[in-house]
């Protein structure tokens, strides 16, 4: 059956009656129901018999509650709420207290009485839910204001703006915040504090910083009161290692190293793997810091150190830093350049017997045929810094010598020397001319086109001899075409007959 509970809080059965369940839960409700029907039903307990009816109930559709929710939430006013919500359950309905409202104390008011009070806090930070209890008709939920706010900064798990209650303390905030990091430095955490209206013409300041040693507070759990504003800040211990020295240079493994309870040098030398091959032995430089704080320059023989010498072969201390030079470092590098025409010019390192035709190589492009056609070949220079170390002297080669393993090519190379290798187009330019000079309206230089240029094509570009005033003028039995030789010094002249040429324009010439 379908029971449905009036005003007045009475169920109608049908054959019982009314049976008055108001306040009831469902066990207590269950319990009295069948009490009620056992008195119409005999069966349902038949005295040392087996029952063959029986009863279950459950609950159908509940009628919703209206709750009143005030203080410090967004939106006060009258909430319906589910009839089985709970003063915990029913922030979700609101949407919790602003930033203004406490979660360390929210109440819930029943007929004008507070009836009970939960702390947010202890949701959030075990997950338990608190003492909760049921929502009944017309209660009443206040959000009071915000208690003490304080802010935790620095070496804890979760800094941020935490609710204190009057009885916590510095230990309980620490508490809140997941407690302290590993790195965190226990002598002294800094407090920022707003001193209090009433205190501040007492004190004659508005703001002060307070000095907290947290590993009393901690240790003897001492009472440490907090005020609503207060910023505190857990400082870091310092990123620094005193029991440690550090090598570095010409060892196989450089890098920092436990001192333990006693190390010399020599034995540091050993923990590192030793020296390399290019240490310089006649000097190792420690470089030690004294109690003020300045340093101390300490120079000892490396030869003298190996061979145990107490001497040299010291005790180290902490931070201690052990500098181990190498040849490399003591005896610079020597460089040699090459610049111009080839594919990486730059400066290249000196090797031992390296040669002008090593350097040409190492700079590359001249096995590309292409390449190299574009090269010009009869002359490259060497620039050599003279033995004073002030002059400078050029020492012309001719490059297709040298790429074919003669002339300079074996010449050993010193520190410093340059090689400058020139183009065609270096000295010759990108564009080719040829020039026209006498019996011509427009005498001059003219850019050659290689491919099929005649010299037809070069006297038609100076003009005139469409003129036939201007071409009997021209003595056309015999011109001049003057060329240069390939060692480009001598020219050769090559005599033609200009009347003919004229008359021949698809000539060759």
């Amino acid at each position: 059956q379908v029971l449905s509970v009036d005003r007045e809080g009475f169920v109608f059965i049908p054959e019982v009656g009314q049976v008055f369940v108001n306040g009831l839960n469902l066990k207590l409700l269950e319990s009295k129901l069948f009490r009620v029907l056992s008195q119409s039903y005999a069966s349902l307990n038949p005295q040392g018999r087996k029952p063959t009816t029986f009863l279950d109930v459950s609950l159908g559709n509940l009628r919703p509650l209206r709750v009143q929710v005030l203080g410090e939430v967004a939106q006060p006013g009258a909430y319906t709420v589910s009839p089985s919500a709970t003063l915990f359950s029913s922030l979700y309905y609101f949407n919790g207290p602003t930033t203004l409202g406490s979660l360390r104390d929210i109440r819930l008011i029943r007929a004008g009485k507070e009836i009970a009070s939960i702390d947010f806090y202890d949701y959030l930070l075990t997950g338990k839910k608190p003492n909760d209890h049921k929502l009944q008709l017309d209660d009443v939920i206040f959000i009071p204001k915000r208690l003490k706010t304080v802010t935790i900064e620095g070496e804890v798990n979760r800094p941020g703006i935490y609710e204190a209650k009057p009885n916590e303390n510095i230990t309980d905030l620490i508490k809140m915040a997941g407690d302290l990091k590993i790195t965190a430095y226990l002598e002294r955490a800094q407090i920022d504090r707003i001193v209090p209206f009433e205190d501040r013409a007492k004190v004659g300041m508005d703001r002060m910083f307070t000095d907290v040693n947290l590993e009393t507070v901690m240790e003897n759990d001492s009472h440490f009161p907090l005020q609503d504003g207060d910023r505190i800040q857990v400082f870091s211990v310092l990123d620094l290692r005193t029991n440690v020295a550090v090598i570095q240079g010409a060892v196989t493994r450089p890098g920092s190293y436990d001192l333990g309870e006693f190390l010399t040098l020599s034995s540091l030398i050993e923990k590192a793997d030793g020296l390399l091959g290019d240490a310089y032995l006649d000097r190792v430089d420690i470089v030690r810091i004294k109690d003020d704080f300045t340093e101390q320059l300490i120079k000892l023989d490396l030869n003298k150190v190996l061979s145990g010498n107490p001497e040299n072969d010291i005790e180290l201390q902490g931070l201690d830093r052990i500098r181990i030079y190498g040849m490399t470092e003591m005896v610079p590098s020597n460089y040699v350049s090459i610049r111009g025409h080839v594919k990486r010019p730059g400066k290249f390192l000196l090797q031992e017997n390296m040669t002008l035709y090593d350097l040409i190589f190492k700079s590359g492009g001249f096995v590309d045929d292409e390449f190299k056609k574009r090269a010009y070949l009869k002359r490259a220079e060497l620039v050599r810094v003279s033995d004073d170390s002030v002059t400078k002297e050029i020492i012309p080669f001719n490059l297709g010598l040298v790429l074919d393993k003669n002339g300079l090519a074996n010449e050993l190379l010193k520190s410093n020397d340059a090689i400058q290798i020139y183009s065609l187009s270096d000295l010759k330019g990108t564009t080719k001319y040829a020039s026209v000079s006498g019996h011509v309206k427009k005498p001059g230089r003219y850019e050659l086109f290689e491919e099929n240029m005649t010299a037809y094509d070069l006297l038609f570009k100076t003009g005139g001899f469409s003129d036939k005033e201007w071409k009997e003028k021209a003595h056309l039995e015999r011109a001049d075409l003057l060329r240069l030789n390939d060692d480009q010094i001598t020219r050769t002249i090559s005599k033609f007959n200009l009347g003919e040429l004229l008359d021949s324009p698809e000539s060759k010439v």
